[in-house]
Protein backbone atom coordinates (compact mmCIF):
# COMPACT_ATOMS: atom_id res chain seq x y z
CA UNK A 1 0.00 0.00 0.00
CA UNK A 2 1.61 3.25 -1.20
CA UNK A 3 0.61 6.47 0.53
CA UNK A 4 -0.01 9.93 -0.85
CA UNK A 5 1.52 13.37 -0.42
CA UNK A 6 2.65 13.89 3.23
CA UNK A 7 1.02 10.57 4.19
CA UNK A 8 2.65 8.34 6.81
CA UNK A 9 1.82 4.69 7.38
CA UNK A 10 -0.27 5.51 10.46
CA UNK A 11 -2.66 7.56 8.30
CA UNK A 12 -4.09 4.36 6.81
CA UNK A 13 -5.91 3.78 10.10
CA UNK A 14 -7.59 0.37 10.43
CA UNK A 15 -7.81 -0.22 6.68
CA UNK A 16 -4.60 -2.32 6.32
CA UNK A 17 -5.55 -4.46 9.33
CA UNK A 18 -8.90 -5.27 7.74
CA UNK A 19 -7.27 -6.22 4.43
CA UNK A 20 -4.70 -8.29 6.34
CA UNK A 21 -7.36 -10.69 7.62
CA UNK A 22 -6.73 -12.96 4.62
CA UNK A 23 -3.41 -11.77 3.12
CA UNK A 24 -0.10 -10.22 4.18
CA UNK A 25 -0.22 -6.44 3.87
CA UNK A 26 2.73 -4.03 3.78
CA UNK A 27 2.48 -0.35 4.69
CA UNK A 28 5.54 1.88 4.76
CA UNK A 29 6.65 5.51 4.76
CA UNK A 30 7.73 7.02 1.46
CA UNK A 31 11.24 8.47 1.38
CA UNK A 32 11.71 11.55 3.53
CA UNK A 33 8.46 11.07 5.46
CA UNK A 34 7.63 9.45 8.80
CA UNK A 35 10.28 6.97 9.90
CA UNK A 36 11.92 6.55 6.50
CA UNK A 37 15.43 7.66 5.66
CA UNK A 38 15.82 11.18 4.28
CA UNK A 39 18.17 10.99 1.27
CA UNK A 40 20.63 13.85 0.92
CA UNK A 41 22.44 15.21 -2.11
CA UNK A 42 25.88 16.80 -2.20
CA UNK A 43 24.33 20.24 -2.00
CA UNK A 44 22.56 20.79 1.32
CA UNK A 45 20.06 23.30 -0.02
CA UNK A 46 18.98 20.72 -2.62
CA UNK A 47 19.03 17.88 -0.13
CA UNK A 48 15.37 17.07 -0.47
CA UNK A 49 14.59 16.34 -4.03
CA UNK A 50 12.69 16.29 -6.10
CA UNK A 51 11.61 12.78 -5.22
CA UNK A 52 10.56 11.55 -8.64
CA UNK A 53 7.83 8.97 -9.13
CA UNK A 54 10.49 6.76 -10.76
CA UNK A 55 12.66 6.91 -7.64
CA UNK A 56 9.75 6.07 -5.37
CA UNK A 57 8.61 3.27 -7.69
CA UNK A 58 12.10 1.81 -7.46
CA UNK A 59 11.78 2.10 -3.68
CA UNK A 60 8.63 -0.05 -3.85
CA UNK A 61 10.27 -2.70 -6.01
CA UNK A 62 13.42 -2.80 -3.86
CA UNK A 63 11.42 -3.07 -0.66
CA UNK A 64 9.34 -5.92 -2.09
CA UNK A 65 12.51 -7.70 -3.22
CA UNK A 66 14.01 -7.27 0.25
CA UNK A 67 10.95 -9.02 1.67
CA UNK A 68 11.14 -11.79 -0.93
CA UNK A 69 7.94 -10.71 -2.65
CA UNK A 70 8.60 -11.59 -6.28
CA UNK A 71 4.99 -10.90 -7.26
CA UNK A 72 2.39 -8.91 -5.35
CA UNK A 73 -0.75 -6.81 -5.56
CA UNK A 74 -0.15 -3.06 -5.44
CA UNK A 75 -2.46 -0.35 -4.09
CA UNK A 76 -1.73 3.36 -4.32
CA UNK A 77 -3.72 6.40 -3.23
CA UNK A 78 -3.31 9.91 -4.68
CA UNK A 79 0.47 10.43 -5.09
CA UNK A 80 0.79 6.77 -4.14
CA UNK A 81 -1.36 5.99 -7.17
CA UNK A 82 1.11 7.90 -9.34
CA UNK A 83 3.91 5.83 -7.85
CA UNK A 84 1.89 2.64 -8.35
CA UNK A 85 1.34 3.38 -12.05
CA UNK A 86 5.05 3.93 -12.58
CA UNK A 87 5.85 0.77 -10.59
CA UNK A 88 3.57 -1.27 -12.83
CA UNK A 89 5.39 0.13 -15.86
CA UNK A 90 8.90 -0.42 -14.44
CA UNK A 91 8.17 -3.90 -13.06
CA UNK A 92 5.37 -5.37 -15.16
CA UNK A 93 6.15 -8.97 -14.18
CA UNK A 94 6.16 -8.09 -10.47
CA UNK A 95 2.62 -6.72 -10.13
CA UNK A 96 -0.32 -9.12 -10.07
CA UNK A 97 -3.26 -6.74 -9.64
CA UNK A 98 -3.31 -2.98 -9.39
CA UNK A 99 -5.61 -0.77 -7.27
CA UNK A 100 -5.62 2.99 -7.94
CA UNK A 101 -7.47 5.40 -5.64
CA UNK A 102 -8.16 9.07 -6.48
CA UNK A 103 -5.05 9.56 -8.59
CA UNK A 104 -3.85 11.00 -11.89
CA UNK A 105 -1.57 10.21 -14.82
CA UNK A 106 -0.05 13.70 -14.79
CA UNK A 107 0.85 16.37 -12.28
CA UNK A 108 -0.85 19.21 -14.12
CA UNK A 109 -3.10 20.94 -11.59
CA UNK A 110 -6.79 21.04 -12.41
CA UNK A 111 -8.12 21.41 -8.90
CA UNK A 112 -6.49 21.43 -5.49
CA UNK A 113 -4.99 24.94 -5.54
CA UNK A 114 -6.58 25.75 -2.18
CA UNK A 115 -5.27 22.46 -0.75
CA UNK A 116 -1.72 23.19 -1.94
CA UNK A 117 -1.79 26.77 -0.65
CA UNK A 118 -2.81 25.58 2.80
CA UNK A 119 -0.19 22.81 2.70
CA UNK A 120 2.49 25.37 1.87
CA UNK A 121 1.25 27.49 4.79
CA UNK A 122 1.65 24.53 7.13
CA UNK A 123 5.19 23.84 5.93
CA UNK A 124 6.22 27.49 6.35
CA UNK A 125 8.29 28.50 9.39
CA UNK A 126 6.69 31.80 10.29
CA UNK A 127 2.95 31.15 10.17
CA UNK A 128 1.42 32.21 13.50
CA UNK A 129 -1.46 29.77 13.34
CA UNK A 130 -0.60 26.57 11.47
CA UNK A 131 -3.55 24.81 13.05
CA UNK A 132 -5.96 27.03 11.14
CA UNK A 133 -4.19 26.25 7.85
CA UNK A 134 -4.21 22.54 8.73
CA UNK A 135 -7.97 22.70 9.31
CA UNK A 136 -8.53 24.40 5.95
CA UNK A 137 -6.33 21.85 4.20
CA UNK A 138 -8.18 18.91 5.74
CA UNK A 139 -11.54 20.38 4.74
CA UNK A 140 -10.29 20.22 1.13
CA UNK A 141 -9.48 16.51 1.53
CA UNK A 142 -12.90 15.56 2.86
CA UNK A 143 -16.39 16.81 2.07
CA UNK A 144 -18.59 18.95 4.28
CA UNK A 145 -21.24 16.25 4.64
CA UNK A 146 -18.74 13.72 5.99
CA UNK A 147 -17.16 16.25 8.37
CA UNK A 148 -20.59 17.20 9.74
CA UNK A 149 -21.47 13.53 10.27
CA UNK A 150 -18.10 12.59 11.80
CA UNK A 151 -16.94 15.58 13.90
CA UNK A 152 -15.05 13.54 16.50
CA UNK A 153 -13.22 11.50 13.85
CA UNK A 154 -12.31 14.67 11.98
CA UNK A 155 -10.96 16.32 15.15
CA UNK A 156 -8.88 13.22 15.86
CA UNK A 157 -7.40 13.41 12.36
CA UNK A 158 -6.43 17.04 13.00
CA UNK A 159 -4.74 16.06 16.27
CA UNK A 160 -2.84 13.11 14.75
CA UNK A 161 -1.39 14.93 11.75
CA UNK A 162 1.33 16.91 13.62
CA UNK A 163 2.41 13.89 15.68
CA UNK A 164 4.35 12.30 12.83
CA UNK A 165 7.48 13.41 10.98
CA UNK A 166 6.42 15.36 7.88
CA UNK A 167 9.38 17.62 7.21
CA UNK A 168 8.67 20.70 5.10
CA UNK A 169 11.60 20.14 2.71
CA UNK A 170 10.61 16.51 2.19
CA UNK A 171 7.05 17.58 1.42
CA UNK A 172 8.36 20.13 -1.07
CA UNK A 173 10.45 17.38 -2.69
CA UNK A 174 7.34 15.22 -3.03
CA UNK A 175 5.41 18.15 -4.50
CA UNK A 176 8.15 18.76 -7.07
CA UNK A 177 8.01 15.09 -8.01
CA UNK A 178 4.25 15.33 -8.51
CA UNK A 179 4.70 18.40 -10.72
CA UNK A 180 7.07 16.40 -12.95
CA UNK A 181 4.83 13.33 -13.03
CA UNK A 182 3.53 12.39 -16.48
CA UNK A 183 2.48 9.03 -17.85
CA UNK A 184 1.65 8.93 -21.54
CA UNK A 185 -1.36 7.25 -23.09
CA UNK A 186 0.91 4.58 -24.57
CA UNK A 187 2.39 3.91 -21.13
CA UNK A 188 -1.10 3.56 -19.67
CA UNK A 189 -1.95 1.07 -22.41
CA UNK A 190 1.13 -0.92 -21.40
CA UNK A 191 -0.31 -1.51 -17.92
CA UNK A 192 -1.88 -4.90 -18.61
CA UNK A 193 -2.54 -6.00 -15.03
CA UNK A 194 -6.19 -6.25 -13.94
CA UNK A 195 -6.82 -2.84 -12.44
CA UNK A 196 -9.44 -1.47 -10.07
CA UNK A 197 -9.78 2.32 -9.90
CA UNK A 198 -12.02 4.30 -7.56
CA UNK A 199 -12.45 8.08 -7.58
CA UNK A 200 -14.74 10.45 -5.67
CA UNK A 201 -16.99 12.63 -7.81
CA UNK A 202 -16.58 15.56 -5.39
CA UNK A 203 -12.79 15.25 -5.14
CA UNK A 204 -11.56 18.83 -4.59
CA UNK A 205 -7.87 17.91 -4.94
CA UNK A 206 -7.80 15.73 -8.07
CA UNK A 207 -10.82 16.06 -10.33
CA UNK A 208 -12.71 12.88 -11.18
CA UNK A 209 -11.79 13.70 -14.79
CA UNK A 210 -8.24 12.67 -13.87
CA UNK A 211 -9.52 9.18 -13.05
CA UNK A 212 -11.71 9.06 -16.15
CA UNK A 213 -8.65 9.79 -18.29
CA UNK A 214 -6.74 6.83 -16.84
CA UNK A 215 -9.77 4.57 -17.27
CA UNK A 216 -9.83 5.29 -21.01
CA UNK A 217 -6.43 3.72 -21.63
CA UNK A 218 -5.60 0.93 -19.17
CA UNK A 219 -6.93 -2.13 -21.05
CA UNK A 220 -8.23 -4.25 -18.16
CA UNK A 221 -9.79 -1.75 -15.78
CA UNK A 222 -12.89 -1.47 -13.65
CA UNK A 223 -13.59 2.15 -12.75
CA UNK A 224 -15.98 3.27 -10.01
CA UNK A 225 -17.09 6.85 -9.41
CA UNK A 226 -18.37 7.54 -5.89
CA UNK A 227 -20.91 10.38 -5.64
CA UNK A 228 -20.77 12.86 -2.76
CA UNK A 229 -17.24 11.67 -1.98
CA UNK A 230 -14.11 13.76 -1.57
CA UNK A 231 -10.43 12.96 -1.93
CA UNK A 232 -9.72 11.11 1.31
CA UNK A 233 -11.45 7.88 0.32
CA UNK A 234 -9.93 5.74 3.07
CA UNK A 235 -11.94 7.58 5.73
CA UNK A 236 -14.98 8.66 3.74
CA UNK A 237 -15.78 5.32 2.10
CA UNK A 238 -13.79 2.78 4.12
CA UNK A 239 -16.46 0.05 4.20
CA UNK A 240 -17.18 0.39 0.48
CA UNK A 241 -13.46 0.32 -0.38
CA UNK A 242 -12.83 -2.72 1.76
CA UNK A 243 -15.65 -4.67 0.12
CA UNK A 244 -14.70 -3.67 -3.43
CA UNK A 245 -10.96 -4.15 -3.03
CA UNK A 246 -11.29 -7.47 -1.20
CA UNK A 247 -13.63 -8.84 -3.85
CA UNK A 248 -11.30 -7.64 -6.60
CA UNK A 249 -8.20 -9.19 -5.06
CA UNK A 250 -9.93 -12.45 -4.14
CA UNK A 251 -11.52 -13.06 -7.52
CA UNK A 252 -9.69 -14.89 -10.29
CA UNK A 253 -8.48 -13.06 -13.35
CA UNK A 254 -11.45 -11.62 -15.17
CA UNK A 255 -12.13 -10.98 -18.82
CA UNK A 256 -11.16 -7.52 -20.00
CA UNK A 257 -13.75 -4.96 -18.95
CA UNK A 258 -14.07 -1.21 -18.73
CA UNK A 259 -17.06 -0.19 -16.68
CA UNK A 260 -18.22 2.80 -14.66
CA UNK A 261 -20.32 2.26 -11.57
CA UNK A 262 -22.28 5.07 -9.93
CA UNK A 263 -24.05 4.36 -6.66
Amino acid sequence: MVGGLTQVKEDWGTFPKNLALDRPVLVFDNRGIGESYIPRSASEHLAYGPYTMEQMAEDVLCLASHLGWNRFHLLGISMGGMIAQRTAILGPTRIDKLVLLCTTADGTPERGNEFLQNLLSITGDNLPDKQEALHRMMVCLYNEEWIASNPEHFEQILKEYPRHQRGSRAIMAQMRGIAEHHITEDELRSITQPTLMIHGVDDAVLSVRKGQHIAQYIPDITFHELPATGHQLIDIAEKYLFERISAFLNNGRRQVQRSISRL
